[in-house]
């Protein structure tokens, strides 16, 4: 018989009641221990709402949940947890986005199957910017296939009337606009995609194939030792090809 995680907190008897990121802790715990997915994703659901209960800036840091992702935005103090859903066949992403002020949370719950946007990436990182005086963030994603790793970036904004939308092409090389790049590698290599200049700039490895015979086979891709980025600039962000990166965030 599978128990969720507030039945569970509920055996206690004569112990003080956990707090809310103690209680987030079992429920992370359960999703590891549940054999179905849909007890995980139900488990899930249950993480989600403790966290919503969770007020901003409230986050201990010196005691985190163990393999809950928590990023805060450096300008804007805006908080994202974030984690994966392991599932028989695939994953489900969970984000949940606090802001203050005004106080306010969005969640974002991808499982599979969904139509995208939004996309099926944990994302693990985000810088705040401005453009023709609107807030918008860039998301910093991965995910994984049998062969390959995948990183990303998206152009995220986040409308008072609630939700997100990857609707906006912020992002420019020559004449193409997007609202999001994407790459595809080994699943032996590593890459880098971050971002320095305080926020101003994005760098990612240039990968290229072990060798020429294999171009566009993603599984033979890796970074080739040089760098290129998107350097904000008038709201938007620009490719720009051998960069260095120097981070000093």
């Amino acid at each position: 018989m599978v128990y969720s995680c507030l039945w569970l907190l509920g055996s206690y008897t004569g112990m003080a009641q956990p707090g809310i990121q103690e209680r987030a802790a079992l429920c992370m715990e359960r999703i590891g221990q549940a054999e179905a997915d849909s007890v995980r994703i139900r488990i899930s659901d249950e993480l989600a709402g403790l966290l919503q209960q969770l007020p901003w800036g409230a986050y201990r840091l010196e005691d985190p949940v163990k393999f809950l992702g928590f990023r805060k935005e450096d300008r804007t103090g805006a908080e994202m947890f974030s984690w994966i859903v392991p599932l028989q066949a695939s994953a489900a992403c969970y984000h949940l986005f606090k802001f203050n002020p005004p106080q306010r949370d969005v969640l974002l719950r991808v499982l599979p199957g969904d139509p995208g946007p939004p996309p099926a990436y944990l994302f693990y990182d985000w810088v705040g910017f401005t453009s023709k005086g609107k807030p918008y963030y860039v998301l910093f994603g991965w995910s994984e296939t049998a062969h390959t790793n995948r990183k990303g970036v998206w152009i995220a904004a986040f409308p008072e009337e609630g939700g997100i939308r990857f609707d906006h092409r912020l992002m420019r090389k020559g004449e193409s606009r997007s609202a999001s790049l994407t790459f595809e590698y080994s699943r032996d290599a590593n890459m880098m995609l971050k971002h320095d200049h305080k926020g101003k700039r994005i760098v990612f490895d240039h990968l290229v194939p072990a060798e020429e015979r294999f171009s566009g086979s993603f599984m033979f891709y890796g970074p080739d030792g040089s760098w290129d980025a998107l350097v904000l600039k008038r709201g938007e962000w620009i490719w720009e090809e051998n960069v260095k990166p120097v981070f000093k965030n």
